[in-house]
């Protein structure tokens, strides 16, 4: 495949990501970094993918009226030092080793969504919860850039509201994305092709953010929701095949 073609897929997954994240404030990973892994490596595809997760939390703007300061507060102090520990072992596992982990999470995910969706997690509601969930999804984030699904099963069993919702996982996506790009930026994390892509790639994650929020309203979630089921499916059989 010719680096021209591999730009341009590069570049029309990172805008269906960065629509998809807007929408429903997350999934931008489990979208970008299994396909564009299998065009680019991961560790590319991880660190691109943090660049548009970067974008879209312009969006907190929007809702950061909505933030409940006690409940995302524990979460961030878990995500700290959970995404200095994952991006540690980006920069040295094998890429074999970070292919094997991502392909486990997703089927887990995959597993959990199909047949566990509507299951109750009560230990989640505790105090101390918050903590670890927080550093387990930073430990996720780092490491394979899509540490999101703990932190939404999290909330999803304390039911909030669908704007706090959103600005919880915008706010946690925030941080964890700036202490990514701060350790970033002194590893070899940052290639060139990364780089190029992602100049390349502003201009459309902001023309899909200003398209994500007029269609917000009117997009059937569950078939969203479908959709991610089908790429995850794909993307695990690649990454098994490479």
């Amino acid at each position: 495949m010719s680096p021209d073609l591999i730009l341009v897929i590069s570049l029309l997954i990172l805008t269906l990501a960065i629509f998809g994240q807007c929408l429903f404030g997350f999934g931008s990973g489990l979208i970008a970094i299994p396909t564009l892994g299998l065009l680019i490596g991961l560790k590319d595809a991880v660190t691109l993918s943090l660049i548009v997760q970067m974008v879209s939390v312009i969006f907190l703007i929007r809702f950061y009226d909505h933030i409940d300061w006690k409940l995302v507060l524990p979460v961030i102090w878990g995500l700290i030092p959970g995404t200095l520990l994952g991006v540690y072992l980006l920069t040295i596992l094998d890429e074999a080793w970070i292919r094997w982990a991502l392909t486990v999470f997703i089927i887990g995910y995959l597993i959990r969504d199909f047949f566990f969706k509507d299951k109750n997690f009560p230990f989640l509601r505790h105090q101390w919860s918050g903590f670890g969930v927080g550093s387990i999804g930073g430990i996720i984030q780092g490491l394979i850039g899509t540490g999101g699904p703990p932190l939404v099963i999290y909330l999803n069993e304390i039911s909030l509201k669908p704007d706090a919702f959103r600005a919880a996982l915008l706010l946690w996506l925030c941080v964890v994305n700036v202490v990514r790009l701060v350790i970033s930026m002194n590893t070899v994390l940052f290639s060139p092709q990364v780089i190029q892509t992602s100049l390349f790639a502003i201009p459309l994650l902001l023309l899909a953010m200003w398209a994500a929020n007029h269609v917000r309203k009117k997009l059937n979630e569950k078939l969203y929701a479908h959709a991610i089921q089908f790429i995850l499916v794909g993307s695990v059989v690649g990454l098994m095949m490479k």
